[in-house]
C-alpha cells in the first residue's frame, strides 16, 4: 500500500476504533476491569494516526489519561500512572497552540485548569505512592495554576481551592513546613467565605478545619488550633444526622480533640467529656454498619479514656467499665485478626492492675494466661523490641504473683522472661532494671547475697542505658540497697539508699504528672527512715518517716500502688508500737481512712486485720472504758478480716489475741475456747519449722495459760509448757532466735504457772533463766519490757519466799518499783503493776508501804475494774490477816467495784459467772463480819446490802420510780427511763451462742461465732455510759444528790418498820445476826463459832431427807432408818441460830405472834430457819419458831422497802386471780382450782389448765390479775437466772424474763404450788436466786413458795386455807398484806392435823 492509500486511510481507521472505544464503553460497568485494557489498546492504536492538529487528539490523550489514572486507582501499577502524567503533560502542551475563534479562548482557560486539576491529581496519586517529594511539588503547582486559571466566580473555583488545601496538607504531613498547614488553614478559611451556606456545605468545611487545626496543633501546639478545632467538631455534631456514616468519624476525631485538651489543660471536664462522646460513638456504630474493627477499635478507645480518667479521679466504677470495653472487644475480635494482639494485651494489662488493687489472685492468673497466649500467637508484630516488651509484661505479671503466694516457681519464671527479653532488646534499660527488681525479690525469699548483689549492679547498668530516666530506676537501686542492710546491718548501706531516695524524689517531675511518682518514693523513703530511726533513735527521722509515710498513702489513693504504700506504712508503725505507743494513732487513722476504698478482697482483710491489731495494742494502753471500745473495734475488724480470708493464719491468730484480751474482762468460756480452737488452726497452715509457726505455737502456751487460770485444768497448763518448749525449739537453730523474746516470755509464764499448781522448784528457776533472757533479747526501750520486768520481779519475790534469800527480795523490789516508775499515770495496767509492787513490800515486812500502794491501785480510775477489784481481793486478805486499819476501806472498796464490774458485763449469765467464780460471793459477809468486829453495825448493814442479790437489786433499779423526778426534770427522767429500759433488755437476753452452736474449727464460718456477744458488749459500753452520765446530771439537781447512789442505813433501816428483820451473816471469821429495828442501833447476836462448819452438813441433810421423802411420798419406796431426818434438821437450826435470835427478839421486846423477817446468806438461805424448833417423835412442836413469831423472807432489805412503797390496800375494789395448773402432770390441781372456784366467784378467777397454759396466753392475761396461782412444776437453770421459770404444757416453759419483760405494775400477789419455787442456787446463795424471789424483782409484793419439794395433795389443802384467810374479810376488803399471816396460819392447821414436818416446813412467804 502506498503512503498515499495509507495517509487517505487514517481518518476512516481511527473512526473505526473510536467506535469500537465507544462500544466497549458502553457495554463495560467495570472501567478497572479486562475491557480497560483493550480501551487503552485501542487508543494507543488511535494515537498514531492522529495529527498534531487534529480535533479529536486532545481528546484522546485526556481519555486515556483518565482511564489509566482509574486503573492506576483500582491496581497500583506505577507505569499507568507514569504514562497518565505524560499524557496529561502533552495534552497540556498541546492546547495552547490551538488557534480559534475569540469566544473559544475562555473554553480553552477552563479546559487548561481542569486538565491542570487532573495532572495535579495524578501527581497527588503518583506521591501517595512513590513519596517522591517532586510529585507533591508538582501537584501544587498544577493546582496554584488551575486557580491562576480560574476565577473566583467559577462553579469550580472551590474545588479546585479544596485540592490545593488537600496537596499543602499531603506536604505538611511528609515535611513538617509550618508554611504548607499555615497556607492550607488560610486558604480552608478563603473556601468558607465563597461557598454556600446550606448545611451539607457547612458540615464539610467544619469537618476538614478541624482535621487541619488538629494538625497545626500536634505539630506546633498551639492550644488556640486545639480549642479552635474542638469548636469545629462540636458545630459540625448537629449538622450530621444520627445514622451518618461521616458521624462516627467527627466524634471519634472530637473525641481525641479533647483528650488532648484534657492533656494540655489539665480540666477533668475535657476527659468527662471525651468519655461521654466515645460512649456515643459507640453506640452510633451500633446504629449504622460498621467494619468489626473499627468496633474494636471504638471499644478501646473507650477503656483508654475510662483509665486514664481513673488514673486521675480514681473511682472504681471507671475501671470496671475499662475492663468490661475491652474485655467486650476482646471477645468480638478475630481469634486470628490483627486487632486481637493489641486488644489481648490491653486486657492483661488491666487484670494485672485490678490484682494491683484488690489482690485476687485469679486476676493476675488470668493476666498470665492472656500474656502467654500472646506470645504464643503469630497475630502480633515479632519485632525483637515488641517481643521482648511481651517478655518484660510476663515478668512483671509472675512477679506481682510470687509476691502474693511465695510461690518459687513464680519469682524463676519471671526471672527467666525478664533474661528473654533482654537477649532480644539487649540496650532496654527497663527490662534491665526489672531483672534487678525480680533479683531483689528471690533475695528477700532464700537470702541469697549474689542475688541482691546482681540486682544492685542491674540497676547501676539500667542507669547507663537510659540516663534521662534516672528518675525512674534510683529508687529500684535504693531500694535494693536498703533491702541488702536488713542482712548486713551496714550503717552505710542505710545512708546510701536514703540518699538515692532523695536524689529520685528531686529528679521526678513536678505538677500533677509526678505526683504518683514522687508519692511512690516518699513510701520507700519512709520506710528507709524508719530504719535508721530504729538505729540511731534520732526523733526527726521519725517525723520525717511518719510525714512521708503519710504522703504517700494520700496521694496514691485509687492507684495500683495504693495498698503497697499502706501496707509499707501499716508495716512500719506495727514494727514499731512497742517503743512508741504515740504511733498506734497514725495507724489506726490512717487505716480507718483507706478502708472505706477497699471493697471485699484480700487486701482488705489484710487491711482489716492489721487495724484490729492497732487497736488491739491500743486497749492496752487506754484507760478502762476506751481499752473496751478499742476491743470491740478490734473483735469487728478481726471477724470481718476472718470471714474475707478464713484460712490465712495471721488473721486466726490475731483473732485468737483478740478473744483472750476480751475474756479476761468478762471470762466467758467461749471467748476462750474459741481463741484456742482459732490458734490451733492458724499453727496448721503455718510451715513446719517456721518463725511464723514458733510464733503460733508460742501464742498458743500462753491462751492455755490463760484457760488454765480461769478454770484450773492441769491439762491447760501442762501442754502450754510442751508447745512453749516446741516454739523456743525452732529458733533454736535460726538466725533470728536472738530477735525473737515472746517464745522466751510465753514459756516463762507457762511454767510459772505450772510452778503455782505443782510447786516444783525446777519450773519457778527455769522461768526466771527465761525472764532474764527475754530481758536480754527485747530492745531496750521497747514497751513489752514493762510486762517481763513485772514478771521476773514475780518470780524472784517467790523464790525469795521459798528458798529465803534477801538479795532476791532486794532485786524483786527494784525491779518492779522501776517498772511501776515507767507507766504512765493513766495506763490501764498501772493497777496491776502497783499491786504486784505492793505484794512484794508486803513479803518483805514493809506492810504499810504495802497498804498505801493496795489503795493506790483500786483508786486508778483508768485501769480495768476487774483487775483493781483482783487487787482490791488482795488488799482486803492481807490487810484482815494483819488487822490492819484499812480493812474495812478496802472490803467497801471491792463491794463498789464489784458492783462496777457487773455493770460493764453485758448478760445476767456473765455477771453470775462472776459471782460464781472466785472471791466474789466473800466479799459481802467478810465485809459485813469485818465490821462487826470493829463495832461498826450500821455499816454491816449496808456491807450486807450492798452484796446481796446484785443481779436483781440493778434490774429492779432500772424501773425505780421516777414522779419527782418527772416533775422537776421531765426530759432528763424520759431519757433515764429509756437508757434504763435498753439496759434491763440486754442484761436480761441469753448469753449463748445465738449464731452458731460449736462450729468445726475449720469451718469458714468460725469468724461469726461470738458476733451476737461483740454486739451485746457494744450495746452495754454505749448504754452504761449514757446511763453514768445522766445519772450525773440528775445528781446535780436540787434534792437528788444520793440518786441511785448505794443506800445508807438510814434508809435501809425503813425496811423494820412493820416488824424486826434478822440479817443472818455466816463467813470463815465468826458468825452472827444482826436485828435490825425500826429505831436505834442494829441488836448483835452473836453464834456458835463452829457455825461455818455445821450449816454445810446441815444443807447436805436436807438435801438427803427431800430425797428420801419425795421417794417415800411418790413412789412408795421405804424411809431408811436410822439417817437424817427433818426433826433433827430443825432442831439443830433452833440451837444454833434460831434459839439464840429468839431469846433476843424476847430481849428487845417483840411481842410474840408478831411478824419478823428472815435475811439470810450462804447456805442459810436454802433452811427453814421459819420452821426451827424442839419436835416430838410425831412431829408435835415442843418449842419453836413457828409458835413465837409469823416468818417472812426477804432477799434484800430495798426490795422490802420497795414493795411496800407499791403496795396499796384494796378497799372497795375485787381482786382478780389467773390460777395456771397442769393437772395432766400434777393430777391434785384439779381438785385445788375446785377448791378455788368454790371460794372465789368466775369474775374474779380465771384458771388455766392443760393446753390452754400456754406461754403466749399467761402473759395476755398476768397484767389484768394482780394475784397468780401457779400450780405446775418449777424450773431452775443455773447457767442462767432468766430461764427460770414454770412448765406448761408440752414442756413450753414461762420464763422469768418473760415475766419480767410483761412489766406488771399492778402485780401483788404469787403463790407458786412448784417445787423448789423458793430453792436458791447453792452456788451463789447471796443472790437468792429462787424462783420466789424473783418474782418479788419482777414486781410481785408477796410469794408463797416452797424450800424443796411439797407433796402433790398438800397443794389443795394449803391453797384452800390461804385463800380463806385472805378473803375472809370480804372479796372487796383484801390486803396482801395477809398473805404471810394466811400461809402461817395455813401451815399451823397441816401441823395440827398431823402432816409430816418435812410436808409443811417447805412452805414460806417472801415478801411483805
Amino acid at each position: 500500500m502506498s503512503a498515499e492509500t495509507s495517509s487517505a486511510d487514517d481518518p476512516s481507521r481511527a473512526r473505526s476504533l473510536m467506535r469500537q472505544v465507544q462500544a466497549l464503553l458502553d457495554i463495560e460497568a467495570d472501567v478497572v476491569g479486562e475491557g480497560t485494557s483493550r480501551i487503552i489498546k485501542l487508543y494507543h492504536e488511535i494515537l498514531p494516526l492522529l495529527d498534531s492538529d487534529h480535533p479529536w487528539l486532545l481528546g484522546v490523550l485526556r481519555n486515556i489519561a483518565m482511564v489509566l489514572m482509574r486503573r492506576f486507582m483500582a491496581h497500583g501499577n506505577t507505569a499507568d500512572i507514569d504514562d497518565c502524567v505524560g499524557y496529561l503533560g502533552e495534552f497540556l502542551t498541546i492546547l495552547p497552540s490551538r488557534d480559534g475563534p475569540a469566544q473559544d479562548e475562555q473554553e480553552t482557560i477552563q479546559t487548561a485548569a481542569v486538565s491542570l486539576k487532573l495532572l495535579g491529581d495524578a501527581f497527588v496519586l503518583r506521591f501517595k505512592h512513590l513519596k517522591n517529594l517532586e510529585d507533591i511539588d508538582a501537584a501544587i503547582d498544577s493546582y496554584r495554576m488551575t486557580l491562576v486559571l480560574s476565577s473566583v466566580k467559577d462553579s469550580s473555583y472551590q474545588m479546585f481551592l479544596q485540592d490545593l488545601v488537600e496537596a499543602l496538607a499531603l506536604r505538611f504531613l511528609e515535611c513538617g513546613r509550618k508554611e504548607d498547614i499555615d497556607e492550607a488553614t488560610r486558604q480552608h478559611r478563603e473556601i468558607h467565605l465563597l461557598s454556600q451556606t446550606d448545611d451539607k456545605s457547612l458540615l464539610w468545611w467544619l469537618h476538614q478545619l478541624g482535621k487541619l487545626l488538629m494538625s497545626r496543633y500536634n505539630s506546633f501546639g498551639l492550644i488556640v488550633d486545639l480549642d479552635e478545632a474542638t469548636k469545629s467538631y462540636r458545630k459540625t455534631l448537629p449538622l450530621l444526622p444520627l445514622d451518618s456514616a461521616t458521624r462516627y468519624d467527627v466524634l471519634s476525631e472530637l473525641v481525641e480533640a479533647l483528650k488532648q485538651t484534657f492533656e494540655a489543660k489539665g480540666q477533668l471536664e475535657y476527659l468527662n467529656e471525651a468519655v461521654e462522646y466515645q460512649r456515643e460513638a459507640i453506640a452510633c456504630l451500633r446504629v449504622g454498619v460498621a467494619a468489626t474493627s473499627i468496633h474494636l477499635l471504638a471499644l478501646n478507645v473507650l477503656g483508654a479514656l475510662l483509665m486514664l480518667r481513673y488514673k486521675q479521679l480514681p473511682r472504681i466504677e471507671d475501671f470496671n467499665e475499662a475492663m468490661d470495653s475491652v474485655s467486650k472487644a476482646v471477645a468480638l475480635a478475630d481469634e486470628h485478626g490483627p486487632e486481637r494482639g493489641g486488644l489481648l494485651r490491653n486486657l492483661a494489662h488491666l487484670f494485672q492492675i485490678r490484682f494491683q488493687l484488690s489482690g485476687h489472685i485469679d486476676d493476675i492468673d488470668v493476666a498470665i494466661r492472656y500474656q502467654r497466649e500472646l506470645l504464643a500467637s503469630d497475630v502480633w508484630p515479632t519485632t525483637p523490641e515488641s517481643l521482648a516488651s511481651f517478655w518484660l509484661e510476663l515478668a512483671r505479671s509472675h512477679t506481682h504473683r510470687f509476691v502474693r503466694s511465695y510461690a518459687m516457681d513464680d519469682i524463676e519464671e519471671a526471672i527467666s522472661s525478664v533474661h528473654k527479653a533482654i537477649s532480644l532488646n539487649p540496650h532496654d534499660a527497663a527490662s534491665v532494671s526489672f531483672l534487678g527488681m525480680a533479683l531483689s525479690h528471690r533475695f528477700r525469699a532464700t537470702s541469697d547475697m549474689k542475688d541482691i548483689e546482681e540486682a544492685i549492679q542491674c540497676q547501676y547498668r539500667a542507669i547507663d542505658l537510659d540516663l534521662p530516666e534516672r528518675h525512674t530506676i534510683l529508687p529500684s537501686l535504693a531500694m535494693h540497697i536498703r533491702r541488702r542492710y536488713a542482712v548486713t546491718r551496714v550503717a552505710s548501706d542505710l545512708e546510701q539508699a536514703i540518699d538515692l531516695f532523695r536524689e529520685a524524689f528531686a529528679l521526678c517531675p513536678t505538677g500533677e504528672s509526678g505526683k504518683l511518682a514522687r508519692s511512690e518514693v516518699l513510701g520507700q523513703l519512709a520506710d528507709a527512715l524508719f530504719a535508721r530511726y530504729d538505729l540511731f533513735g534520732k526523733a526527726e527521722d521519725l517525723q520525717e518517716a511518719l510525714n512521708a509515710g503519710r504522703e504517700s498513702v494520700v496521694h496514691t489513693a485509687g492507684t495500683p500502688i495504693h495498698y503497697t504504700c499502706i501496707d509499707s506504712f501499716a508495716n512500719n508503725l506495727a514494727a514499731r508500737v512497742g517503743r512508741n505507743e504515740q504511733l498506734l494513732d497514725d495507724g489506726i487513722r490512717t487505716l480507718r481512712g483507706v478502708l472505706p476504698g477497699f471493697g471485699p478482697c484480700p487486701y482488705r482483710a489484710r487491711l482489716l486485720r492489721q487495724l484490729g491489731q492497732f487497736y488491739l495494742a491500743n486497749s492496752r494502753r487506754s484507760s478502762a472504758n476506751s481499752a473496751l471500745e478499742d476491743l470491740e473495734a478490734a473483735l469487728t475488724c478481726l471477724r470481718e478480716g476472718l470471714a474475707l480470708a478464713p484460712r490465712n493464719p495471721n488473721n486466726l491468730s490475731s483473732l485468737a489475741a483478740a478473744l483472750m484480751n476480751i475474756s479476761l474482762l468478762f471470762n466467758r468460756t467461749d471467748d476462750i475456747d474459741d481463741a484456742i480452737n482459732f490458734a490451733r488452726e492458724g499453727i496448721k497452715l503455718r510451715p513446719p519449722g517456721s518463725v511464723a509457726r514458733s510464733t503460733g505455737l508460742s501464742e498458743l502456751a500462753m491462751h492455755l495459760c490463760q484457760r488454765f487460770n480461769a478454770f484450773g485444768r492441769l491439762d491447760d497448763v501442762q501442754e502450754a509448757v510442751a508447745v512453749g518448749r516446741e516454739a523456743l525449739s525452732i529458733l533454736s537453730d535460726t538466725p533470728h532466735s536472738k530477735q525473737e523474746w515472746h517464745p522466751l516470755l510465753h514459756l516463762a509464764r507457762a511454767l510459772f504457772t505450772r510452778y503455782g499448781k505443782l510447786r516444783e522448784l525446777p519450773d519457778l528457776e527455769e522461768a526466771t533463766l527465761l525472764l532474764r533472757e527475754a530481758l536480754n533479747s527485747v530492745p531496750s526501750d521497747h514497751l513489752q519490757k514493762r510486762s517481763i520486768l513485772l514478771n521476773l520481779a514475780g518470780a524472784i519475790d517467790e523464790r525469795r519466799r521459798v528458798l529465803g534469800r534477801i538479795e532476791d527480795y532486794k532485786e524483786a523490789l527494784e525491779i518492779c518499783q522501776r517498772t511501776v516508775a515507767a507507766h504512765l499515770p493513766s495506763h490501764v495496767y498501772l493497777c496491776s503493776a502497783k499491786r504486784k509492787l505492793a505484794c512484794i513490800y508486803w513479803s518483805g515486812g514493809d506492810h504499810e508501804q504495802a497498804f498505801a500502794l493496795f489503795e493506790d491501785a483500786v483508786n486508778q480510775p483508768t485501769s480495768v475494774p476487774q483487775h483493781r477489784l483482783n487487787c482490791a481481793w488482795e488488799w482486803t486478805k492481807l490487810a484482815r490477816e494483819s488487822g490492819h486499819s484499812s480493812t474495812l476501806r478496802a472490803y467497801m472498796k471491792a463491794l463498789e467495784l464489784l458492783d462496777t464490774c457487773l455493770t460493764t458485763t453485758p448478760t445476767m449469765e456473765l455477771q453470775q459467772r462472776i459471782l460464781t467464780l472466785g472471791f466474789s460471793w466473800a466479799l459481802a459477809p467478810n465485809a459485813a463480819s469485818c465490821a462487826m468486829e470493829r463495832g461498826e453495825l450500821e455499816i454491816a448493814v449496808e456491807a450486807l446490802e450492798q452484796g446481796r442479790a446484785l443481779l436483781w437489786s440493778r434490774l429492779r433499779g432500772y424501773r425505780r420510780p421516777l414522779e419527782k423526778l418527772h416533775k422537776v426534770d421531765p426530759h432528763l427522767a424520759s431519757e433515764f427511763e429509756s437508757v434504763c429500759q435498753r439496759l434491763e433488755d440486754l442484761t436480761t437476753s441469753f448469753g449463748g451462742r445465738n449464731i452458731l452452736e460449736a462450729p468445726e474449727p475449720n469451718s469458714p464460718f468460725m469468724h461469726a461465732v461470738g458476733l451476737d456477744f461483740d454486739v451485746k458488749v457494744t450495746k452495754n459500753r454505749k448504754l452504761s455510759d449514757a446511763f453514768e452520765r445522766i445519772k450525773t446530771q440528775i445528781q446535780q439537781l436540787d434534792g437528788f444528790s444520793s440518786f441511785f447512789q448505794a443506800t445508807p442505813f438510814t434508809t435501809l433501816q425503813t425496811a423494820a418498820k412493820e416488824g424486826p428483820i434478822i440479817l443472818l451473816n455466816v463467813d470463815q471469821y465468826r458468825a452472827d445476826a444482826l436485828i435490825l429495828r425500826a429505831t436505834g442501833r442494829p441488836h448483835l447476836v452473836p453464834l456458835p463459832e463452829n457455825l461455818p462448819s455445821i450449816l454445810p452438813k446441815l444443807s447436805a441433810q436436807l438435801v438427803e431427807v427431800d430425797r428420801m421423802n419425795r421417794n417415800a411420798d411418790r413412789y412408795g419406796v421405804a424411809r431408811p432408818a436410822k439417817r437424817s431426818n427433818m426433826t433433827s434438821i430443825l432442831q439443830t437450826l433452833w440451837k444454833v441460830v434460831c434459839e439464840p435470835i429468839a431469846h433476843a427478839l424476847q430481849e428487845i421486846g417483840q411481842p410474840k405472834g408478831s411478824r419478823v423477817w428472815w435475811c439470810p446468806v450462804g447456805r442459810l438461805c436454802s433452811l427453814p430457819l421459819h420452821a426451827a424448833g424442839m419436835y416430838d417423835g410425831k412431829g408435835v412442836l415442843v418449842e419453836g419458831f413457828p409458835d413465837l413469831y409469823i416468818s417472812s423472807y426477804t432477799p434484800t432489805l430495798s426490795s422490802l422497802i420497795t414493795s411496800r412503797e407499791s403496795a396499796t390496800v384494796r378497799g372497795g375494789s375485787v381482786p382478780r386471780l389467773l390460777a395456771v395448773g397442769q393437772s395432766h402432770t400434777l393430777p391434785k390441781v384439779k381438785d385445788e382450782f375446785y377448791r378455788m372456784k368454790n371460794l372465789f366467784p368466775s369474775n374474779v378467777l380465771k384458771t388455766r389448765d392443760g393446753e390452754s397454759a400456754d406461754a403466749a396466753t399467761i402473759l395476755n392475761d398476768l397484767p389484768d390479775h394482780p394475784w397468780v396461782h401457779f400450780a405446775c412444776h418449777g424450773w431452775l437453770d443455773a447457767s442462767s437466772p432468766f430461764k427460770y421459770g414454770f412448765i406448761l404444757h408440752d414442756e413450753e416453759r414461762l420464763t422469768l424474763r418473760s415475766i419480767m419483760q410483761a412489766r406488771l405494775p399492778n402485780a401483788e400477789l404469787a403463790f407458786l404450788a412448784a417445787c423448789h419455787s423458793a430453792a436458791v442456787d447453792s452456788k451463789i446463795p447471796d443472790e437468792v436466786l429462787s424462783l420466789s424471789a424473783a418474782m418479788q424483782f419482777c414486781g410481785f409484793r408477796s410469794i408463797i413458795g416452797s424450800l424443796w419439794t411439797m407433796n402433790d395433795s398438800d397443794g389443795p389443802v394449803l391453797a384452800e386455807a390461804f385463800y380463806k384467810h385472805m378473803i375472809r374479810n370480804g372479796l372487796d376488803n383484801t390486803d396482801v398484806r395477809d398473805s404471810a399471816e394466811a400461809v402461817h396460819l395455813a401451815t399451823k392447821s397441816m401441823r395440827g392435823a398431823g402432816i409430816p414436818l418435812h410436808r409443811w416446813a417447805t412452805f414460806v412467804h417472801l415478801g411483805i
